[in-house]
Parts: C-alpha cells; structure tokens; sequence
C-alpha cells in the first residue's frame, strides 16, 4: 500500500473495491463506487491509495482518510462481494486524527431505521481505539487540538482485533431529508502510535416492522467496594437481545472514561457479569461498566462503583510536647466513619473513645506511654489502621553539658604563635529525643576551621593554624547548645579559651633529678602554662636563686626542696605580656670551636656521638633558647633533624661538672627512620641558635667512620667558619629575583636551597655555562644555600625580598 503524508505524518490511504451498494439508504456505503477515471477508458486506474474524496458521497471531515480498491476485505467471517473499504487513523500525538462523512438517501421523520457498519484494527499489535459513529442531518464540527464534537455519538465501538466485527444501532430521525453519517476515533490525541481503523458495508436500512427492540437493563448492589471485594453487577433483566457486549472504564476526571476491559460481541443473553474477573480496582479510583445489548437495534445502560479509600492522616505539626500536657489530637476522614481510638500501637483491648464521626480526641501524652492508635471503619465495612507517636519531653531536663580540650574536662589550651593548634570535644545531652539547636560564636583573629555538633551530640572539632603576626593572649571559640525541651529548654555554654603564648615559650616543664651539685636547676623558668618539679624524682634548689614561673599552675610534689632563694610566682601574663625575659642577662651565644667534623659511631662507647660543645656552661649551653639541626648527604637530601625550644638554660652539654656522653646538639649517625647511614662526609646546618632577638648560623663538615678507630683526628678545617676555605660568593644578596654565583670554576655544583624549617624549596645545577637562578616564585625569607661538588661545600644565606 502507498503512504500519503500530510505535514510529515504518515497517513494510510483508503480504497475503493468495487461498485455495490449494501444498503436501501446509504449511498455508496460499501465505498465500491468510485470516480477516479483519469485516462477515460471506463476502467478504473489501478493505484494502490487513494483519498476518500475520491468515492461516491464520501468525504473529508477532519485531515484525510482513505479509500481501497485492490483488496477484497474478510467481513465477518465470510466473504463479501465488492472490493472496498475505508481507512482513518489515530496519530493521536500530533492531532491528525482523521474523520469523514457519507451521505444517505432522504430519511422520513418519525420512522425508525437501523443504522450498521462493520470495523476492524488494521494490525493486531495497535492499541485500542473507540470507533464513534454519528448520524444527524448536519455534518457535525469536530477539532483535534484539543478535542471537541458538536455531535456526540450514537455508538462507540473499540474493535480489538483484526478481525471485522459489526455494530448496529437503531435511529428516529425528527426532520425528514438527507442525512450524514459520520465516523472518526473517538479519542483526544497524546499517544505515541499510529492506530489504523478499517470501515465497511455502513447501512442505513428500515427497521423491519414488528421487531423487539432490545432494552438493556443493569443493576450493582452498592456504589462503594472495599479493596478486594467480588463485583458483580446483573444485567439478567434486560430484554430482546440476541447478542451483547461488556465494557468496563476507568473514571478519569481529565479525559473522562478510559477503556480498561471490552468484551467484544456475544451472542445470546447477558446474565451477570464478574467485573472483578477482568480488572483489579484499585482503592480511591471509580469505574464505569456498560452494557451494550444488541438485536434489531442496540441499547446501552451502565452502573458506577468506586473502591473506597478509607486512609486518613494525623493532624498534628509534629512538635515535640511535654509529658503530662493535654494534647488535642485530630485525624482526616469523613464524618459518616466511625473512628476506634486506642491507648498504643495497636488495636487490642477496648478503644478509650469510639463513634461514627469521632475524629478528635484529647489525649495526655507521657514518656513511654506517647503512642494512640486509630481504626475506622467505613459503612461499607472498609477498615483501615493509623499510630502516631509523640515526641515527649521529660520535666526533669538537665542543660547539655560537654567534656572539655579532649575529654579532659579543661576548657583552655595553648598554643605557641606560628603553630597550630587542634582539639575536640563531646556534646552531651541527657534525653535523646530532644532536638538540640547548636551554634557558635568566636573572637579567632584569622582563618579556621570547625565542625560542630549535631543536633542529637558528638564531636565538636576545632582547628586554627596562627601565624607569626597572631595577637598573643586569649582568644575565645564559644558553643551554644538548646535542647529545645518542650517543657522548660535549657541552655549549655561552652567556652574554649586558645591561649596564643610567644613562638618559643615552653608550654608545660617537668623537672624530675635536680640536684644542685648534680644538674642544677636553672635561675630561671617560666612557662605558658605550668611546671612540674619532684613528682617523680628529687628536686632540689640548694642555695642558688630559682624562680618557677606559670601561667596556670606550679605542682611542686613531695620529692621537692626549695632553699631560701627558690621563689614560684602563677602570673596569667607569662609567655604573654613578655617574651625575652630571659634576654636581661644574655651575653651572647657561646660555642666551643671548631665543631668536631669526625665520629664513630660504631658502639665502642668512645665518640659515639656528633655534638656542639659548650663546656663552660654546662647546665645553661650555647645561650641559646632554640636550635634547628639539618643532617644533610653530598646529594642535598636531610638525613637527619632535630628542632626544640626548651627557654632559658634549657640545654645543657658535657663537662667535669656534668659527665653527660653527648650535648643536647647531637647526632648519632641514624637517618629519619633510624637506620644507621654509611660512611661518608655528611653537611650539618645548625641553621639557627635564635634568643633574645638574635640568631647564629654554624655549619660544616662531618665524616662519619663505622671501621672502630677509636680516636679519629678531626680534618683540618677553619676555626671560624667550620668549613674549608672556598672563594665563592653569591649576588646580590639581598635580591628580588636573579642571584648570581661567583668562583664556580669549571666544576659542576649541585644546589640546594632550604627554608627555616629545613624544606628543600629550589634543586638546580650550576657551572661556568650556568652561573645564576631565578628564585622571583619564592615568598620573602632568608634561605640557605648549599653547593657541593664531590668533596668540596658551600654554605651561605640568601634574602629573599619583594
């Protein structure tokens, strides 16, 4: 068959079979008769489509429908004579549903004729589609987008099937004269298919006199089911059919009735009908079912029914009350339910209040005892169940509490300036079912960050990085927890207090094994936050001066004796108010030179050790309050480093006076991991002694030797630097960007550049060809330049500036 299109849409072509009319009235109604002669031989042109408007008294309503005249259709089970039918399709997704008209002979008002026509789905795979047919003496105005009919229907079919099958009505015209029978789907538009409808032999014929008209009669028990019920409805009483047909629709409020069911046509009487064994209602939707008794003309009645919908929904907003309140609680539903109320989660027992239309009750909610329970029952007998459970509150509230710095029950930390400082901390709250409301509230200078409780507890955290320009004292980061109690709400607040202290205070010292002849204490201590002295071990200050110093606590236990001159003073502005109290008598840094550049470290007990000597000042060495210690290999990479600050007097070194092994500057030949390195001459770069204000820079050579020479002589070095004497120098220093390195030679040097800290920032090679660096990317700072070359080394500062 060709396709035809109209606007981009395939529209099937009807056609025409041939020249005979099937009934008294209609005029062409086997569509046979057809006027498409265009080479005038008398014969009819053999094209496979064509448009309706080519049969006789046929035409267009809505779009195209077709005609065919090469297929002898199969009616009804038995052949029919003539080769004609009619096509209209459904592409309901775009509104080209097709419609057409034919014409009748004059009909006379007041007589009573049968109207017939036979249809089919043109594939089985189509879906469903009602066919209507219409009769009037007007041609009736029909639109697509969106549907609408100034006739409606005196039937509507949905053939099923690709098998022909026939409808019929009867028709009392009031105005004499010629009629239009119309035909069309009888459908809005929205699918997504093509659905083909085929139409044939359409009559219009006398109804024979002293025929019995059918009259179709059907009843329902009742309107409303419960979900599961057996339907049945009874269409016995209906008289004079010989054949009938059962359809069922789905009532839906914007399209109306939607097919769920058909029948297809029966023969014989209609009896009763078992609605339930064709569909499944479903709860709170309505159904409609038609019956359709045909005999010389056909009658239609039909019945309602819905699936009642017994749900129902608590009214409340879900807040929690306080126990022992009067609550009035309401549930949703219709006035004829009778409403069951019940004390729990279920309906066991006897109901406290019941009755139809009782969907209030007042009720006094208690802890443990917060859940009721409602039942209704419809007047069908539909049941359906609901529980709501209060939140309730206790009287006895207790405010939410937290345990402190890390569950130690302290609400204050320090930190030195330029560290970071990190802490959590529990929320608690004494009835689960509270719903705590959690804020916060800070005076943190600069960026940080934190996670706060939930709304039921947890883990507070907190973290702040301070940096060198971080004011020094206390700073506050407060939590606020409501537990939003219905009864009476309580309110926990928590302040935590950082307390930013100078970068080298120490924050807590314990002195155990003091003597005074025996590594005395020093003259003076002061600490951020406390000093410990005897508690595990005896202290003693003898005669000397000694003053403990604190910010928070001084614990002095019971193995320690204080002589006339030991004074202790809790000061909260210590490590605060003045960081160089211990400068008043600084004379300056003091280091025995040079610095060994030879050990072995092979277990005999005899130089074991690489340190910074310092025998004058034993108990007090270097002057120094802090050092940072670099271990390097011949390739630039750390081996080995140790950083501390410990205050004044804090570090101490070999003498007669103090037989120590080694000073608190040492190294004792173990990489990071503490694994022994391999003998070779290594870098040490004690990159600061700082104090008071001022720093120093010593570094040089170590050989390390493991073979058990028990006595090495140290190499030949420079007394002042530490180094062997190398002509080479860098510039400019300061700079901004370009350094240059002066004396390379024609060696080849590797550079390391390294931070305060000891980090690698810069890696390069240098020699004659190339003699300079950019360090433009580097923030401002002084940074230590290292070049070495096989055995040769240099070491210099480099200050960085913008």
């Amino acid at each position: 068959m060709k396709n035809l299109f109209l606007y981009g849409l395939p529209l099937l072509c009807v056609s025409l079979l041939s020249s005979f009319s099937f009934g008294q009235y209609m005029i062409n109604g086997g569509f046979e008769q057809w006027d498409d002669d265009d080479d005038n031989d008398g014969n009819p042109d053999d094209y496979w489509n064509y448009s309706l408007e080519y049969a006789v008294e046929w035409h267009n309503l809505v779009n195209t429908c077709d005609v065919n005249h090469s297929l002898a259709p199969f009616v009804a089970g038995s052949p029919h004579s003539g080769v004609g039918f009619a096509r209209f399709v459904a592409p309901e997704n775009s509104g080209l549903n097709e419609y057409c008209y034919g014409k009748t002979l004059p009909l006379t008002a007041g007589n009573t004729y049968v109207v017939s026509f036979w249809v089919r789905k043109d594939f089985s795979s189509d879906r469903d589609v009602p066919v209507g047919c219409i009769i009037s003496p007007t041609i009736p105005t029909i639109t697509t987008g969106p549907f609408t009919s100034s006739h409606t229907p005196q039937i509507t079919i949905t053939p099923t099937s690709t098998q022909y099958v026939q409808a019929s009505f009867c028709f009392t015209p009031q105005t004499s004269g010629t009629h239009y029978v119309t035909f069309g789907p009888w459908v809005a538009f929205g699918g997504s298919e093509v659905v083909g409808i085929l139409l044939d032999d359409v009559k219009v014929d006398d109804l024979p006199q002293g025929s019995a008209l059918p009259v179709a009669n059907l009843s329902i028990p009742q309107n409303s089911y419960c979900e599961g019920a057996s339907i049945t409805v009874d269409g016995s009483s209906t008289t004079d059919e010989t054949g009938y047909v059962w359809e069922i629709y789905r009532l839906v409020n914007s399209s109306g009735e939607q097919l769920l069911y058909t029948s297809g046509q029966q023969n014989g009487q209609a009896g009763t009908f078992d609605v339930t064994a064709q569909i499944t209602p479903e709860v709170g939707e309505c159904y409609r079912v038609y019956l359709k008794a045909t005999g010389a003309c056909q009658d239609e009645t039909s019945v309602d029914f819905c699936i009642v919908d017994p749900d129902f929904e608590f009214i409340h907003d879900g807040e929690p009350v306080c126990e022992g309140e009067q609550v009035d609680l309401e549930v949703t539903g219709e006035n004829s339910w009778t409403y069951s109320w019940y004390t729990g989660t279920n309906t066991n027992g006897t109901p406290f209040l019941s009755g139809v239309g009782l969907d209030a009750a007042t009720v006094f909610p208690a802890v443990g005892n917060a859940s009721y329970t409602v039942k209704v029952t419809t007047p069908e007998g539909c049941t359906h169940t609901e529980t709501y459970t209060f939140t309730v509150h206790s009287q006895n509230n207790i405010a939410p509490w937290m345990n402190g710095i890390n569950g130690s029950g302290d609400y204050t930390i320090y930190v030195n300036q330029g560290n970071t400082v990190s802490f959590t901390s529990n929320l608690y709250n004494d009835n689960n079912s509270e719903v705590m409301l959690v804020s916060q509230t800070n005076t943190i200078p600069s960026s940080f960050s934190y996670t706060l409780p939930t709304t039921s507890g947890g883990v507070m955290s907190f973290s702040w990085a301070t940096n060198s320009s971080t004011t020094l004292g206390t700073h506050t980061f407060k939590v606020i927890a409501n537990d939003q109690n219905s009864c009476h709400p309580e309110t926990g607040e928590f302040t935590f207090n950082i307390i930013v202290v100078c970068d080298y205070c120490p924050i807590c010292l314990t002195y155990n094994d003091r003597l005074p002849n025996d590594n005395p204490l020093p003259g003076e201590t002061r600490t951020a936050d406390c000093i410990k002295a005897g508690v595990s071990g005896p202290v003693e200050t003898g005669t000397a001066s000694v003053l403990f110093q604190a910010g928070n606590t001084i614990e002095l236990g019971n193995d320690f004796t204080g002589g006339p001159g030991f004074e202790g003073i809790v000061n909260a502005g210590t490590c605060v108010s003045d960081c160089e109290w211990c400068c008043d008598d600084f004379e300056g840094f003091t280091v025995d030179l040079p610095i060994p550049n030879v050990f072995t470290p092979n277990g005999d007990g005899v130089n074991d050790y690489w340190f910074v000597a310092d025998e004058d000042h034993p108990f007090c060495a270097f002057g120094a309050q802090g050092f940072s210690l670099f271990i390097m290999n011949q390739w630039g990479n750390i081996v080995h480093k140790a950083e501390e600050y410990g205050g004044c007097c804090s570090f101490q070194a070999p003498s007669p006076s103090n037989p120590i092994n080694y000073s608190s500057v040492n190294w004792d030949g173990n990489n990071l991991s503490g694994v022994p390195v391999t003998e070779n001459a290594y870098y040490f770069y004690i990159v600061t002694f700082f104090g008071c204000g001022q720093e120093v820079t010593y570094d040089g050579n170590i050989y390390l030797i493991r073979g058990g020479k028990k006595n090495a002589e140290p190499f030949p070095v420079d007394e002042e630097s530490g180094t062997e004497e190398i002509e080479m120098s860098i510039s400019p220093n300061p700079t901004r960007d370009i350094v240059h390195f002066n004396g390379l030679g024609d060696k080849t040097w590797s550079m390391v550049l390294i931070d305060s800290r000891g980090n690698k920032v810069l890696t390069d090679e240098l020699d004659s060809n190339r003699q300079q660096i950019d360090v433009s990317i580097l923030p401002p700072a002084t940074y230590h330049v290292i070049l070495s070359s096989g055995e040769d080394v240099f070491f210099d500062k480099l200050m960085v500036v913008k």
